[in-house]
């Protein structure tokens, strides 16, 4: 995702919420610097869970995790402990990303963790390679883990502006959670083309519209 986050102007404005507005440069640098973090505190670490509320810090964790080419996990907010513990084993996490610690033994950190220093080589993804394991709703039974790729991500992307038409001038109203296709799809679409997701509030609801 990073070849396509370079093309976009630097300057240009990347994500809007109530109270943080980045640009290109702010939001890949923010990116880097918890890619930074990440890879020094858990090198090891191949997937890793994000439990946190939306947030511009949510988004930067995204791209974070897509620098260092590990496994994105969006885990439900709303999870019983019981059904958040049977997820993170069968993702089989290996570190967890969150806005406040929870008492499960796993390695944690806040999403607002960061370096001073920047990732120095962003990860070039290869279409094959899955990038996110996202859960099903478990409407009518357990919730599943479905992996997406690469390529999945930017099929979709691909597919979406065709049909709705995306481009740079268009902003993204978030409407759902980011644990949630819905949400998480408009991230990497914005990625893709440089449109403006816009965190759902109301202060963003009449700063932009939706596509």
């Amino acid at each position: 995702m990073n070849r396509f986050v370079t093309q976009h102007r630097r300057d240009a404005m990347a994500l809007v919420t109530a109270s943080v507005k980045l640009t290109w440069a702010e939001l890949n640098a923010e990116s880097a610097r918890l890619a930074h973090f990440l890879e020094r505190v858990a090198p090891a670490a191949r997937h890793i869970g994000l439990r946190a509320a939306n947030s511009a810090d949510y988004v930067i964790a995204v791209y974070a995790i897509q620098l260092l080419g590990k496994v994105l996990v969006p885990l439900n907010t709303r999870l019983t402990m019981s059904e958040l513990v049977e997820q993170i084993e069968t993702a089989d996490l290996d570190v967890l990303l969150v806005d406040e610690p929870i008492e499960l033994p796993i390695a944690q950190f806040k999403v607002t963790a960061r370096d001073e220093t920047l990732l120095a080589t962003p990860y070039e993804w290869k279409d094959d390679e899955v990038m996110s394991l996202m859960f099903t709703s478990g409407t009518t039974g357990r919730a599943k883990a479905v992996k997406q790729t690469f390529g999945n991500h930017i099929a979709s992307a691909e597919a979406a502006k065709i049909r709705l038409g995306y481009g740079t001038s268009d902003r993204m109203l978030i409407v759902t959670p980011l644990f949630h296709m819905s949400g998480l799809a408009q991230v990497y679409r914005s990625a893709r083309f440089g449109s403006n997701p816009l965190r759902s509030n109301r202060s963003s609801m009449s700063s932009g519209h939706s596509s």
